[in-house]
C-alpha cells in the first residue's frame, strides 16, 4: 500500500499505527494523534509532532502495523 492507503486505513481503525515497509526492525512508526495530527511513535511522551522522511521513502510501500509489533522491536525488548 502507498503512504496515503495506510493513513486512510490507520484512521479506520483503531489502535494501529502505520510506518514505511523500509522502518521495518526499526521499532518506529507514525500514529494518529489529537485532532487527527500525525505523529512520530513510540517516545517517552507517547508522541510527537511527526516529521516526514525523504520523498523515496514517502513513495514507497507502507504499512498499517500493530503498536505491539513495534514496541517488540525496540531494541531493549529484543532477546540476546
Amino acid at each position: 500500500m502507498n503512504m496515503i492507503e495506510a493513513i486512510k486505513e490507520a484512521q479506520s481503525l483503531p489502535n494501529v499505527w502505520f510506518r514505511p515497509v523500509s522502518w521495518r526492525n526499526t521499532g518506529a512508526a507514525y500514529t494518529i494523534g489529537r485532532g487527527g495530527r500525525v505523529e512520530f511513535v513510540p517516545t517517552a511522551r507517547g508522541g510527537v509532532p511527526a516529521r516526514f522522511p525523504d520523498v523515496n521513502v514517502c513513495l514507497g510501500e507502507w504499512e498499517v502495523i500493530d503498536p505491539g509489533f513495534v514496541h517488540s522491536e525496540q531494541p531493549n525488548n529484543q532477546e540476546r
